[in-house]
C-alpha cells in the first residue's frame, strides 16, 4: 500500500489507490452531511420549538418600540385662524381638508385674501367671480367652494379637461368642451316668439341678474340648474327655460327671483364683495409703496 505507483499504469495493470475506496469516501461524506443537517435542525428546533397543537397560530412578533414623545398641546381656534390667513391657496386647502374643525374655521374673507395676495390663476378666479357677484347673477359660493375653485386644475364637470380659472359669465370651473356641448344653450332672438314680444324679452336679457353671453343674435345661457358634488347650487341663477317663464310671470322679475327661483338676497353677496374690494385695495397700496421705494 505504501509502494509508489506509476502515474500512467500500463494496460493490464491494476491501479491501486493508496487512500480509501470511493464507496467508503461517499459513505463518510454522507455521514458528515447528515450530522451537519442534524445539528442545524437541532439549533432551529431550540429557537422555534414545534407546538403540540399543529393547528395553533405561530407566536405574534413583538412590535418594535418607537421613541415617540407625545405632548398634549391645545392651540386656540383663534390662533389657528390667524395663521391660516397667511397661507397660500394650496396650503390653505391642505389645512382645511385635514379635519372638520379646520374646515369650520375657513371663511370667505380668508380665501379671498389668500387668492388675491398670492395672485396667478387664483386671483383671476376671484376677479371673474367678483364681476358676477356684483350683479347678483350667480349662487353665492361657500368658503370651501371658493377654496376649491382657487386650487382647481381639472374641469369640475368631466374631471378630464384642464382648467385654469372659472368661466366668465358662468362662474363654473368647466372646460370648453363641457361648456359648448351641454352646459350652455343658445337663445336665438330670431325666433318668432321674440318678435311678438320683443320688449319683454329684451327686459329679461338686460336684467343684471341674468347671466347671458350675447354673440350676434344668440344669447348663450346655462341650459339647466347645476349643483356640485356636495349638492351646493352653482353657476347662474337664471337658466335657459326661465326666460319664457319670466316673460309670462305676472308678479314681475323680483317676485320670480324670490319665490320661484329662490335666489339669494342681495345682502348675501356683501361678504364676498366687501372682502374683495378691501383686499384688492390693500394689495394695490402695497404695490404703490414698493414703486416709491424703487
Amino acid at each position: 500500500a505504501n509502494q509508489r505507483l506509476p502515474r500512467n499504469p500500463k494496460q493490464g495493470e491494476a491501479f491501486i489507490c493508496p487512500t480509501r475506496s470511493r464507496k467508503n469516501r461517499m459513505a463518510s461524506s454522507n455521514h458528515h452531511i447528515a450530522s451537519l443537517n442534524d445539528t442545524t435542525i437541532m439549533k432551529k428546533a431550540k429557537k422555534h420549538p414545534i407546538p403540540d397543537d399543529l393547528d395553533s397560530k405561530p407566536p405574534a412578533k413583538r412590535p418594535r418600540k418607537k421613541n415617540i414623545v407625545q405632548h398634549d398641546i391645545t392651540i386656540p381656534i383663534d390662533a389657528l385662524s390667524m395663521v391660516m390667513e397667511f397661507l397660500s391657496p394650496r396650503e390653505l386647502f391642505n389645512a382645511a381638508f385635514s379635519c372638520k374643525t379646520l374646515r369650520g374655521v375657513v371663511t370667505t374673507h380668508m380665501v379671498v385674501k389668500s387668492a388675491i395676495v398670492h395672485g396667478r390663476h387664483a386671483k383671476r378666479t376671484m376677479e371673474e367671480l367678483y364681476a358676477l357677484m356684483t350683479s347678483h347673477s350667480i349662487h353665492v359660493p361657500s368658503p370651501l367652494r371658493l377654496l376649491r375653485l382657487s386650487c382647481g386644475k381639472r374641469c369640475e364637470i368631466c374631471c378630464l379637461g384642464n382648467v385654469n380659472f372659472v368661466r366668465p359669465r358662468l362662474g363654473l370651473f368647466a372646460c370648453w368642451d363641457c361648456v359648448t356641448e351641454w352646459l350652455t344653450k343658445a337663445w336665438n332672438t330670431k325666433w318668432v316668439r321674440y318678435g311678438r314680444n320683443e320688449n319683454a324679452y329684451e327686459a329679461v336679457f338686460r336684467n343684471p341678474r341674468v347671466a347671458a353671453s350675447g354673440y350676434g343674435s344668440k344669447n348663450y345661457m346655462l341650459s339647466q340648474p347645476t349643483t356640485d358634488a356636495s349638492g351646493e347650487p352653482i353657476g347662474p341663477i337664471v337658466c335657459f327655460d326661465d326666460v319664457d317663464k319670466m316673460v309670462n310671470h305676472i308678479g314681475g322679475f323680483d317676485d320670480y327671483f324670490a319665490n320661484v327661483l329662490g335666489a339669494p338676497e342681495p345682502e348675501a353677496y356683501n361678504d364676498f364683495n366687501n372682502s374683495f374690494m378691501e383686499i384688492d385695495e390693500m394689495v394695490k397700496a402695497a404695490l404703490r409703496g414698493r414703486e416709491r421705494l424703487k
